[in-house]
């Protein structure tokens, strides 16, 4: 797992986020991101600071054939939170 510093963004739930993980790769813009805490998706800007994704950007980003394994991360960030509640 390669964890990667970014500038930091504190999401809608209040998580500061300043690092980004993947197994293989650094985060390059218009890569989606996941906030670990809330499950709310950003996307990269081309500074590597990260914005909530527009309307069109969802449609993209539900369209990618990986969609599912990212909705299955945010459904489990989801039962985690109500199960620590």
């Amino acid at each position: 797992m390669k964890t990667t510093r970014v500038p930091p963004h504190t999401c809608t739930c209040g998580a500061d986020n300043d690092a980004a993980s993947h197994r293989n790769a650094i985060p390059s813009p218009g890569d989606v991101s996941l906030c670990w805490y809330c499950g709310e998706l950003t996307v990269f800007n081309e500074d590597l600071t990260q914005h909530v994704p527009t309307e069109e950007e969802m449609v993209e980003i539900r369209a990618n054939p990986a969609w599912h394994l990212v909705e299955d991360m945010i459904n489990q960030i989801h039962a985690r939170k109500q199960k620590d509640n």
